[in-house]
C-alpha cells in the first residue's frame, strides 16, 4: 500500500475508533496511551499501511479499522 493518510484523516479515524465525538480528546488519549510505544498520530502524513499496523498494535479490531479507514479515505484495504 503506497497510499498516504493525512494527519486530519488520522484524527477523524481515531475519533471513530474510540466511539467519540471529540477528535482532540481522542487524539490525546491515543497519543498518551500508545504514542511512546507505537508512535504518535495526527502530526504528519504517513503511509496507510503503517497507520493500519499502528492501529492493530493499539488493540483495535482489524475489521473495524478497515471499515472506518474506507469510510474516511475511500481507500479499501485488502488483507491476505
Amino acid at each position: 500500500m503506497l497510499e498516504r493518510i493525512t494527519a486530519q484523516q488520522q484524527i477523524l479515524i481515531i475519533e471513530k475508533l474510540y466511539y467519540s465525538t471529540d477528535s482532540i480528546t481522542s487524539l490525546r488519549k491515543y497519543n498518551s496511551l500508545h504514542g511512546e510505544k507505537i508512535g504518535k498520530i495526527g502530526i504528519k502524513t504517513i503511509y496507510l499501511s503503517k497507520f493500519y499496523k499502528m492501529m492493530k498494535l493499539a488493540g483495535f479490531l482489524p475489521p473495524r479499522i478497515r471499515k472506518i479507514i474506507e469510510e474516511i479515505t475511500g481507500i479499501k484495504i485488502q488483507t491476505y
